[in-house]
């Protein structure tokens, strides 16, 4: 017996939802006990009679997977669920088969273990409670509150309910919270905007514009969305985001067939501190990745399918090292064993240390100002000012993007996280902290007169929130000038 659900989370997040295998045993009709390694299950005996048949059991979990051989000296019974990934969507097979007396009872056992499964995954999705004050919200007729803060930013294709997909996916990821979500057609033939208020696990506000109509409220559940088409999701935490995550690659800026992607961020942003960015330049569709902090299996699902497989990754290059990158390259490495890994001496011989059999991917940097090789993307090598060792910064001639690495930084304070500066003042009271304790002020100066000379529109630093226009990196990077020679002078 075999029986297969689609839906649009990863696997692992679908795993999560099911529970425990013996847990929906103990649900099954023909089950009679559940141990914690064994079950009795009630077989038919004769033509009216039963008997009840204990099994011993074994299970064996993955990450993805659930099997569970069941058996004794004359009976044998084998059940696996199994999360598979279809693109951005998640298969669910459930699978079970005996020999012996448990035969009889196989296809009751499967259907029901279906069910469940099925029903597990119904629940999971949030109910809906609208009101007219959140309509108004999704609707931005109303002001969202002062420390509302983009914490979430992903694709996915729907499978069969755009509004409840979407609020799952945002609260599967982050948990129950208050959340302004946002859900963009990328299909320019089916174009619709799509925007609902979550509240804990409840949809409480809806509004969406497809071709020719508006509506809002409960007439948003009826509308005819496309299905099978790709979206864009974003979602903002209204008082302030507990966890921030960037699942699918939003692109920063392009000329022509040059493009960065800022590909993963990873913090608690309601305890502020240090959150941490990937960033990914793609020159045609030969990728290279900077800083990969903290990728996960969804990052590398929307990695492969932007670059159409995973092969034209080719390069990684490190401006330090530190647990979440090396983290990030197994996690590549585990895909594409061939990819090339750049970096300082120190940092290259720490990444040797940690992990092995890769001395043959790692290429190392100079400390002298120069240019990587790293296909048709190169990028400048610049020296850093961190007080860790050998640590760089880059420069993208094309894009005109200056990854900082760890030389500049900020400290985010509780709750305010936002991933890109809208007020240069603001931003410069939480940089203050981190260069005081984590850059050496000497080389700061001198690194500031450097790029003070290049043609930068944007700064994406590894820690913290990105300084996007020319006129605001130029502010910033003479106000780092400035506090260099204050901290110097004192």
């Amino acid at each position: 017996m075999r029986k297969q659900f689609i839906l649009s989370l990863s696997p692992a997040e679908a795993r999560r939802l099911l529970g425990s295998l013996q847990d929906m045993l103990r649900r099954v009709s023909v089950v009679d006990e559940v141990g914690s390694n064994y079950v009795t299950v009630v077989v038919p005996k004769g033509r009216r009679g039963t008997e009840k048949v204990r099994l011993l059991m074994d299970i064996y979990e993955t990450e993805n997977s659930t099997a569970a051989i069941l058996y004794s000296d004359t009976d044998m019974m084998f059940i696996d669920i199994t999360a598979t990934r279809q693109g951005v969507q998640t298969s669910i097979t459930v699978t079970c088969q005996g020999v012996g007396r448990v035969e009889k009872i196989i296809d009751t056992l499967g259907n029901e273990l279906a069910n469940l499964v099925r029903t597990r995954l119904e629940n999971a999705y949030p109910s809906t409670d609208i009101n007219e004050e959140d309509n108004k919200l999704a609707a931005l007729e109303k002001s969202p509150p002062l420390l509302t803060t983009l914490v979430y930013y992903d694709s996915f294709i729907p499978v069969f309910n755009v509004v409840l997909e979407s609020a799952l996916r945002v609260l599967s990821a982050l948990g129950p919270d208050h959340y302004l979500v946002e859900v963009e057609s990328l299909d320019e033939r089916e174009p619709f905007t799509l925007r609902l208020v979550v509240r804990e696990n409840k949809v409480t506000g809806l509004y969406a514009e497809l071709p020719g109509q508006r509506l809002r409220g409960d007439s948003v559940l009826y509308a005819n969305f496309p299905l099978a088409r790709r979206v864009n999701v974003k979602a903002w935490a209204l008082y302030g985001g507990r966890e921030t995550v960037v699942y699918a690659p939003l692109e920063l800026t392009s000329s022509g067939d040059h493009r960065v992607y800022w590909v993963s961020v990873k913090g608690c942003a309601a305890c502020g501190g240090l959150l941490s960015n990937g960033f990914m330049v793609v020159d045609r569709r030969e990728a290279v990745l900077i800083n990969p902090a903290a990728l996960e299996e969804r990052h590398i699902i929307h990695i492969e399918e932007l670059l159409q497989g995973l092969d034209n990754l080719r390069h990684i290059v490190l401006t330090h090292v530190e647990a979440d990158l090396i983290a990030g390259i197994e996690t590549i490495l585990s895909h594409n064993p061939r990819v090339y890994i750049h970096a300082p001496p120190y940092h290259a011989s720490l990444l040797n240390s940690a992990i092995r059999q890769i001395s043959a991917n790692i290429k190392t940097l100079p400390l002298r100002e120069s240019e990587t090789n790293t296909g048709r993307t190169r990028l400048l090598v610049l020296e850093g000012a961190a007080n860790s060792p050998h640590n760089i910064a880059l420069y993208d001639p094309a894009s005109k993007v200056l990854f900082a690495g760890v030389t500049l930084g900020s400290i985010t304070p509780p709750g305010l996280w936002a991933p890109f500066v809208s007020d240069v003042e603001e931003y410069l009271k939480t940089v203050v902290p981190y260069v005081t304790h984590l850059v050496n002020i000497s080389k700061l100066r001198a690194w500031t007169e450097r790029v003070s000379k290049l043609d930068v529109e944007i700064i994406a630093p590894h820690y913290g929130p990105l300084v996007i226009g020319r006129d605001e990196v130029r502010s910033v990077i003479a106000r780092l000038r400035e506090l260099a020679d204050l901290l110097s002078s004192a």
